[in-house]
């Protein structure tokens, strides 16, 4: 009976020391989320962290539209490339259904579409390793969007602005969005249905999100902050300056902090998917960076799992697993002397080196082994 009482006593104590650690992380948290927008010249963010005892915190700081209307924590942003996260589902979720094996080749899906089509397979599109170039880094579609930003533009146009050789197939990790793009071709050929519905369907209902979509014209039907950029001593509202249409299936999802939360939750836990699609999507391989590895749609970096994005510098986005603790962080883009650091990523690399993150709240609360 003592030793019964001891260990009751024993684990209270711990509880109360966890709990009171905790308090103090999100205390930590919120005074550094402070410092790393004035630091990295950051309008606004909103950040969410939960672990799986239930311990979860939602911090908000700066700015959603200058001059002075506060960052909130309701507010929609663009995820950018988190969107590869669930486009990079869907696939694996065809794959379950059978319709296609992640070494289909895209010759069989469409004939003659990119140089090598017959060599590259689903698993080089998902883990960027295709070898194809980026309509990002081809100066004639820079041109053309530079000239008229608001211009729509189709996946397949995106693709022929792409057609051309890098590396051969499967030797070389390349990140480029034209991956993504092809990916988002080949969800509609196989469901008959538009990508924005399979996000929808495959992943919006399923979790149960209200405010989770595929961007598709300029305006943003919720309550929305504002995008900047600062370049050349100008800092300019860009939040409907370019038509979202290029960004496609690598990167034009619209989401909230609260509701990107629920779904880098269903990630990494791989809700939506079989274990043995689970199981190939983190089958993380090197990249040129020593610090990140990349599976299919999902990338580790420095400890932490999961994906960042930026959507042409104006809305950034992380969401992932570091320490036990789910960690989703949405900001607008750059202040005054904003800069490439300007980030999402930024403010998490910013947490991780200022703020402890504690164990789990409760003792025994299992953690994952990909956590470090």
């Amino acid at each position: 009976m003592r030793s019964c009482f001891l260990s009751v006593l024993v684990f209270l104590l711990l509880v109360t020391q966890a709990l009171a650690d905790t308090s103090q992380f999100f205390n930590d948290l919120q005074r550094e989320l402070e410092v790393s927008l004035q630091h990295l010249k950051i309008p606004g963010a909103i950040v969410v962290v939960e672990n799986d005892a239930g311990s979860k915190w939602t911090g908000v700081a700066g700015v959603a539209e200058y001059p002075d209307t506060p960052m909130t924590a309701d507010l929609s942003l663009y995820i950018a490339s988190v969107t590869k996260t669930m486009t990079a589902t869907i696939v694996l979720q065809l794959v379950d259904q059978g319709k296609l094996t992640l070494d289909t080749v895209l010759e069989s899906l469409f004939p003659g579409i990119v140089v090598n089509s017959s060599k590259i397979t689903m698993r080089h599109l998902l883990g960027m390793h295709s070898g194809l170039g980026s309509y990002l880094s081809n100066p004639q579609f820079l041109k053309i969007l530079s000239d008229t930003p608001k211009r729509v533009w189709t996946p397949a146009e995106l693709v022929e602005y792409s057609n051309w050789e890098v590396a051969a197939p499967g030797t070389v990790f390349d990140y480029n969005n034209a991956n993504y793009i092809l990916l988002g071709m080949i969800i509609e050929k196989l469901t008959g249905i538009s990508y924005a519905e399979n996000i929808r369907t495959r992943i919006v209902v399923p979790l149960g999100l209200q405010r989770t979509y595929v961007q598709e014209s300029l305006q943003i039907p919720f309550p929305h902050a504002h995008g900047y950029n600062y370049d050349e001593g100008v800092l300019r509202d860009a939040t409907y300056s370019i038509d979202p249409s290029p960004a496609g299936a690598a990167g034009s999802v619209v989401s909230t902090g609260r509701e990107l939360m629920q779904w880098v939750k269903a990630l990494i836990r791989g809700d939506l998917i079989s274990s043995q699609m689970q199981k190939e999507r983190l089958d993380l391989k090197p990249t040129a960076n020593p610090n990140m590895t990349y599976g299919l749609g999902i990338l580790s970096w420095n400890g932490a799992i999961g994906h960042n994005g930026e959507y042409y510098t104006y809305f950034t986005a992380w969401a992932g697993r570091y320490k036990g603790w789910y960690v989703t962080i949405l900001c607008n883009g750059q202040a005054l002397g904003g800069n490439d650091k300007s980030s999402a990523l930024g403010v998490f690399f910013w947490l991780r080196d200022h703020v402890t993150f504690p164990g789990s709240s409760i003792p025994g609360v299992q953690i994952l082994l990909m956590d470090s």
